[in-house]
């Protein structure tokens, strides 16, 4: 009813009378109404010629308000101010009977009107919220149809429904204030509201969990704001299957399918990302709410990434050989570091090597500017964003070597050039994209390499003394820098790649891309007490976990004494703990402990060995 929306005030009632929505008698009452605040309000402005609607809560200045008004009876005054404001709340009642009720709940929550209302004021008070009136006046903004996500009367009629639902849930999730600041941006960036509002009030649990992802996880909610459509994702079943639980080659399989309808090079860069963004969404969310744990995080982050890896290398390699008449060869894109080991995060970048067995003199070429494609590929920056950062340095002779190496490059540097620490890289190396047999040739060439390395004497000086160079040039900003800190994920990497290296001569089975399983194998083969690997699965288990929390919930920087109460109880409550002084003193205790252990086994992190966490 276009009609309807007129600019004045009483001209709109009056129409609501005619055609009858709004009873005539009460349109009176609300237009008399309308009228005496109306008049209240100017009194209000003259009193020092500024903008306010507010009646002041000083005696003296109310008492002048008054007189200005033609009261002689500050008294009087009150009460018909009451009174007026009384009958308007009255006829709000009846006329969204509905409404009220569903904000019976909570309480008194009405967004009419200039002022705030004092009922309001309190239930928001009691959720928690610190600025009531900031919330009043949001809502009021979008009751007004001020963002386009309200602009209808019938987004506007499912706010009026939807709001107090909102409100509580920002209360339950024990970060109201941040939760309705990260709602507000993600609704005022919208440019339809009806079907998002519709969703969240026929899912209560659509609403308690969306609240929920705003208030802990900034990355999952502008994820959220960029694409409202995964909150329909969220509603399938698919999307509650454990996220590492999918069948071997799903992701990748999915993936190449999207890729192929997809246009265009550009067109098929997109759509990786926007398959990455909402697959990447789904693992956040399940770890968010502890469907899933650090461990399993890793490996669904890291079978996305292969799968991102695998399906841009085919697209690269065909875009690069489209009008060559030679071919790269065999090529195989090997992981190394946390994405060889499977232990990724939500921000890790990805550390890859690419070696290829030339078909012809001209394979070389064509393999660099494959390699150089597939980095843009992932890592360029298009409309739908970035995929991953990428870094191609633990390669053979690092920056200075050739960014496609050649398969009997790989074995003689590795038999013959080698430092120590790459070798200790080279322990995490695993194949995920291209040829097959090469692949496992690299695997097997990797194994046979550490073997003979395993017979040099100056391993566990060389080791000691590149953990000393990395305490001195990355130096940890706190405790919760779970991986620099004395007695963190370094130390653990450290101290595992260097039991490799001794061992993989004697015991083959220990040499495992992964963390947890080379602990496991190196404990089996007694190259760990008990006591030791026990200390090392569990020191790795928190601080994963933590690390993984942490990067949804408060990206690499995360303080205490800066940290709000609802995050800091939500993170303890997420590892498992009864509260956060718990968790503090477990993961302090832990990290002594792994760091007196490296302090025994690899010397400490000083010539000096004094000094805290050494």
């Amino acid at each position: 009813m276009p009609h309807l929306r007129l600019p004045g005030t009483k001209a709109a009632l009056q129409v609501t009378a005619n055609e009858q929505i709004v009873d005539p008698d009460v349109v009176n009452d609300l237009c008399r109404a309308y009228d005496y605040l109306r008049a209240i309000e100017h009194r209000v402005q003259m009193l020092n010629d500024e903008q306010t609607h507010r009646i002041p809560v000083v005696p003296e200045r109310r008492e002048a308000v008054s007189r200005l008004a033609g009261y002689g009876d500050t008294a009087l005054f009150e009460a018909d101010i009451s009174r007026v404001r009384a009958r308007v709340h009255g006829a709000y009642s009846d006329l969204f009977a509905a409404e009220e009720r569903l904000s019976g709940e909570a309480g008194n929550l009405v967004f009419t009107g200039v002022d705030d209302d004092p009922g309001t004021v309190a239930t928001l008070t009691t959720l928690g919220f610190s600025d009531p009136s900031r919330v009043i006046h949001t809502f009021q903004q979008w009751h007004r149809g001020s963002i386009p996500a309200t602009r209808s009367a019938r987004a506007q009629q499912l706010l009026t429904s939807l709001g107090p639902r909102l409100l509580e849930a920002m209360s339950k999730a024990g970060e109201p204030d941040i939760a309705f600041e990260r709602f507000r941006e993600f609704f005022s960036g919208l440019n339809s509201g009806v079907q998002v509002m519709s969703l969240m009030l026929a899912e209560p649990s659509l609403t308690r969990d969306v609240i929920q992802t705003m208030a802990f996880a900034p990355k999952l909610a502008a994820d959220l704001a960029r694409r409202p459509a995964l909150m329909e994702a969220m509603l399938e079943r698919s999307f509650s299957t454990p996220a590492h639980l999918e069948p071997v080659g799903s992701r990748a399989l999915r993936l190449d399918a999207l890729l192929e309808r997809e246009d265009g090079f550009e067109g098929k860069l997109n759509g990786a990302r926007r398959f990455h963004r909402e697959e990447a969404f789904r693992i956040g969310y399940q770890l968010l709410r502890g469907a899933i744990g650090a461990t399993e995080a890793g490996l669904a982050y890291a079978d996305l990434a292969d799968a991102c890896v695998g399906g841009l290398a085919e697209v690269c390699e065909r875009e690069v050989l489209a009008k060559q008449t030679t071919d790269i060869g065999k090529w195989s894109v090997c992981a190394l570091g946390k994405f060889g080991g499977r232990e990724l995060t939500a921000t890790s970048d990805l550390d890859l090597m690419l070696v290829y067995e030339p078909s012809s003199d001209g394979s070389g070429q064509l393999a660099t500017r494959f390699v150089q494609r597939l980095i843009a590929a992932l890592s360029a920056p298009t409309g739908e964003g970035l995929l991953y950062e990428v870094d191609i340095q633990l390669r053979p002779s690092g920056r200075a070597g050739p960014v496609a190496v050649r398969m009997s490059s790989f074995e003689r540097y590795y038999r013959e050039e080698a430092w120590t620490w790459e070798f200790m890289a080279l322990t995490r190396i695993r194949p995920v994209a291209g040829d097959g047999d090469l692949g496992r040739r690299i695997a097997e060439t990797a194994r046979r390499a550490l073997q003979v390395k395993s017979a040099d004497p100056k391993i566990t000086e060389d080791v000691a003394d590149m953990r000393r160079r990395m305490a001195r040039e990355r130096k940890p900003r706190s405790m919760w820098d779970v991986k620099l800190t004395p007695g963190g994920l370094v130390d653990i990497e450290f101290l595992t790649q260097h039991a490799i290296l001794v061992a993989a001569a004697r015991t083959p089975g220990a040499v495992q891309p992964g963390s947890l399983a080379a602990i496991k194998a190196l404990a089996a083969a007694g190259h760990f007490s008990a006591g030791e690997a026990a200390l090392l699965i569990d020191g790795l288990s928190l601080q994963l976990n933590l690390q993984q929390a942490l990067r949804i919930a408060a990206g690499d920087k995360f303080e205490p004494e800066t940290a709000s109460a609802g995050l800091k109880a939500w993170l303890a409550k997420h590892l498992g703990f009864k509260g956060f002084p718990a968790m503090v003193a477990r993961l302090r205790d832990i990290q002594d402990q792994i760091a007196a252990l490296r302090t025994r086994k690899l010397g400490p992190l000083t010539t000096e060995g004094a000094g805290e966490g050494v």
